[in-house]
């Protein structure tokens, strides 16, 4: 794991509460509702769990940790409005509080605000300058932005700080290098996050785009089966394959995978034009030309249009 900032998605295990007055009969509702919300989000039950985190909040209304908690069930609920709300309450509680300046740093990015979460970021770094965690997500805010080199330096502090932390940290810096150009380095990366983690497909697909740009087609190759293996069903990756080996010079082989992948994925234009390439010096050139007429018949086909939105009405008081 990373030190500093949690990047589980999962709510993290309950700090231990602070010491209340307990209600009359020493039964302390705060903490049973706090700890009901534990069980029920372990069961799946989210919105049950966030109604007994409001009501610790109620009873406790400057408990950080239940405004931490409820943050990330809004936060895996895509909600990043109310999680960034009760995440910036906790760091108004606690304003030096590490792990809610990386969630809503996270969050910040999440609702297109990338530099307000580098901010935020940067504030957990000052705080504690070994957070492999905070570099790590600063890093990827700045890859998103375009800043490779920034978001190079930082993802080199995570590694310097916790080389043997987190795939996740290789995996993203190999796309740095991928795109820089820096295949070798690229690979290497990639190599040692499916060391520290073999079971992320994530981790394989990076790992045959840097093959497939290198030239190493058998090995580009041997990645896409095994991850279809896994996800046979998976079009694009069909579609990769089928580019790798066009590139190998395996038509025939190509015209297979791409025909697949447009089994899969039968509006998919990009897969028509690449097969209709694969068709051409080996077989009819009517079926080209029959892939040609399919791209024009998608891309000149009518699209469907939104339902218009009625307008909201205004209550003037």
């Amino acid at each position: 794991m990373l030190g500093g900032c949690n990047e589980a998605a999962d709510p993290p295990a309950p700090a231990p509460q602070p010491k209340v007055e307990a209600d009359v009969g020493g039964f302390d509702r705060a903490k049973a509702h706090f700890d009901r919300a534990v069980l029920r989000a372990e069961k799946g039950d989210v919105a049950g769990s966030i109604a007994d985190l409001t009501d610790v909040i109620r009873l406790k209304k400057d408990d950080p940790q239940a405004y931490i908690y409820r943050g990330i069930l809004y936060s895996n609920s895509q909600d990043f409005e109310r999680a960034l709300a009760d995440f910036s309450e906790v760091l108004r509680i606690t304003p030096a509080d590490e792990e809610a300046l990386c969630r809503r740093g996270k969050v910040l990015c999440e609702l297109g605000q990338p530099e307000k979460g580098i901010a935020d970021f940067t504030g957990a770094i000052e705080r504690n300058p070994r957070s492999a965690g905070a570099y790590f997500l600063r890093g990827e805010a700045y890859y998103h932005l375009g800043k490779l080199q920034t978001a190079l330096a930082d993802y080199d502090k995570a590694v310097e700080i916790a080389p043997q932390g987190s795939a996740a940290v290789y995996a993203q810096r190999s796309m740095v290098y991928l795109e820089l150009g820096d295949l070798e380095r690229a690979h290497d990366d990639i190599n040692t996050a499916i060391r520290l983690d073999p079971a992320a497909s994530l981790h394989y697909k990076i790992r045959s785009a840097v093959l497939l740009k290198a030239g190493a087609f058998d090995a580009a190759i041997a990645d896409y089966d095994r991850l279809l293996k896994a996800n046979p069903a998976d079009a694009p990756l069909q579609k990769k394959r089928g580019t790798a080996l066009m590139e190998k010079g395996d038509f025939a082989k190509a015209e297979a995978a791409l025909t697949e992948a447009i089994r899969l994925a039968p509006e998919d234009i990009e897969a028509y034009q690449m097969r209709s390439r694969a068709y051409t010096g080996r077989a009819p050139p009517a079926r080209a030309a029959a892939d040609l007429l399919e791209i024009e018949r998608l891309r000149t086909r009518p699209t469907e249009k939104s339902p218009v939105k009625p307008p909201e009405k205004h209550i003037v008081k």
